[in-house]
C-alpha cells in the first residue's frame, strides 16, 4: 500500500460494500485513488474482467488501463507470495478485455448486446461526426418550422416573435435547440417536458403558490437577499458604535428596510415585497476625506465596499423581479404559460422527426446511447429484468 495517501484517500480506496460518491477537485489525485481502488480488490482476488471503470475521455480509459497494468506489474515484483504473483499475472492477461472505457462506450457495448430488450434495430451506425449531427439536425428543423408556419397559427407566432427579431428566426432556433438539450439531459426528457408547462399553470392559485415560484424563484431570493445581509452586516460591524456615526445610522435604516424586505419574502407577500422593494431608499454614503484624515478613510472604504455590494444585490433584485404587482405579474404568466405550451408543443415535433429520421438512416447519436442504455437499464420486462440480474452477477 502506498504510504502517501491521505486518510480521505484511503477512506476513498477501502471503502466498500456500499454506494459512495467521492468528490475531489482537479489536480488532487483522483487517478491514482482510483488506480489503487482496482489494485487493492485484485489483491484481495477479484477479477479485473469483474470491475467495470468508466471515463469521460477515451485518452483517460486507456492512460487508466496504463496504470493499473503499470501497478499490477509492479506489485507482481514485489511479493513473494506465488499464488496472488499468478492471479495478478492472470489480471495483466485479462486487462486487455476489462471494462475500462467512456461511459458511452459502455452504454454502446450494452445496446449491442441487449438491443431486443427495448426492440432496437441492431443494424445501426455511431454518429461521431459533429458536422454531420449539425446538418441533421437543422434539416429536420426546417421541416417541423414549416409545418408550423403553414398552420397559420396565432400563438406559434407569438412565439416566434417573442424570440425572434424582424430579419430571422434564429432566436426561436437556438430556444428549441436548447430545450431539446436540457431534456436530453434528463432521464425521461418526455416528463421533463410536460413539467415546464405545469410550472406555469397558475389555475386560481396565487403567483406566490405556483411551483416556478416555490421552486425556482424563491430560493434566488432568499439566496441574495441573505447575501446582502451578510454584507450590510459587515459594514455594521466595521462601523462600530462611535467611529462612524452618520454612516452607521444609514446602516441601521438600510438593514431595518432589508429585513421588512426578508420577511415579506419568506412569507409569500409579493404586493408588499414590490412596495418594499420600490420604497428602499439609499442615501449617500460618505465617509472622511482623505486629505482630512488618511487613516479614518481608508477604515471606511471596506464598509463603503460592503454596503455597496448590499445595494447591488436589492437594486438587481428589484430591477429583475419585482417590476411589477402580483397581478400584473400572474398576467404575465398566463401568457407565458400558453408560450411555454406551445415551445413545448414544438420541441415535441422536433425529436419526434429527429428521431424518426435517425431511425431512417439507421444512426445512433451520443444521446441516443445514454437513452437506450438507461431504458435497457430500467426495464421492468422479463427480459429486461434477466439483464439486469446478469449484470448485477457479473460486476
Amino acid at each position: 500500500m502506498a504510504t502517501h495517501f491521505t486518510d480521505h484517500q484511503l477512506q476513498a480506496i477501502e471503502d466498500g460494500n456500499q454506494n459512495i460518491l467521492v468528490s475531489a477537485s482537479a489536480g488532487s489525485g483522483k487517478t491514482s485513488v482510483l488506480v489503487e481502488r482496482v489494485i487493492q480488490k485484485l489483491l484481495h482476488h477479484e477479477n479485473i474482467d469483474e470491475l467495470l471503470v468508466v471515463t469521460f475521455t477515451d485518452a483517460a480509459a486507456k492512460g487508466m488501463r496504463d496504470r493499473i497494468a503499470k501497478a499490477l506489474r509492479k506489485t507482481i515484483d514485489a511479493t513473494d507470495d506465488d499464488q496472488l504473483k499468478a492471479h495478478l499475472k492472470i489480471q495483466i492477461n485479462r486487462l486487455a478485455v476489462a471494462d475500462i472505457s467512456t461511459l458511452h462506450s459502455f452504454c454502446l457495448h450494452l445496446i449491442k448486446q441487449y438491443y431486443y430488450v427495448i426492440d432496437l434495430d441492431p443494424q445501426f451506425r455511431l454518429m461521431t461526426d459533429e458536422t454531420e449531427k449539425q446538418l441533421l439536425r437543422e434539416s429536420v428543423w426546417d421541416d417541423v418550422r414549416e409545418e408550423f408556419y403553414a398552420q397559420n397559427n396565432d400563438v406559434f407566432e407569438r412565439l416566434t416573435q417573442n424570440f425572434s427579431n424582424d430579419r430571422s428566426d434564429d432566436g426561436l432556433t437556438e430556444v428549441v435547440q436548447k430545450v431539446d438539450e436540457f431534456a436530453n439531459a434528463t432521464p425521461d426528457p418526455e416528463k421533463w417536458l410536460n413539467a415546464l408547462v405545469k410550472s406555469y399553470q397558475l389555475d386560481d392559485a396565487n403567483f406566490v403558490e405556483t411551483s416556478i415560484y416555490q421552486q425556482q424563484l424563491l430560493p434566488i431570493l432568499l439566496e441574495e437577499l441573505q447575501q446582502a445581509e451578510s454584507e450590510l452586516e459587515m459594514a455594521m460591524n466595521a462601523a462600530g458604535e462611535d467611529v462612524f456615526d452618520k454612516p452607521r445610522i444609514i446602516l441601521e435604516n438600510e438593514m431595518a428596510q432589508l429585513q421588512g424586505i426578508v420577511f415579506s419574502v419568506k412569507n409569500d407577500m409579493w404586493d408588499k415585497s414590490f412596495e418594499l422593494f420600490h420604497n428602499c431608499e439609499f442615501k449617500k454614503f460618505l465617509g472622511p476625506r482623505k486629505n482630512s484624515d488618511p487613516d479614518a478613510a481608508a477604515a471606511f472604504e471596506p464598509i463603503k465596499e460592503a454596503r455597496n455590494h448590499a445595494k447591488a444585490i436589492i437594486l438587481k433584485l428589484k430591477d429583475m423581479y419585482f417590476l411589477q404587482n402580483e397581478a400584473d405579474v400572474k398576467n404575465v404568466t398566463r401568457e407565458t404559460e400558453i408560450l411555454v405550451a406551445k415551445l413545448v408543443e414544438v420541441v415535441k415535433a422536433y425529436r419526434v422527426a429527429f428521431a424518426a429520421e435517425k431511425q431512417l438512416k439507421h444512426t445512433l447519436d451520443f444521446n441516443d446511447l445514454e437513452h437506450f442504455a438507461y431504458q435497457i437499464l430500467t426495464n421492468e420486462s422479463p427480459e429486461g429484468q434477466a439483464v439486469v440480474e446478469q449484470l448485477k452477477s457479473h460486476y
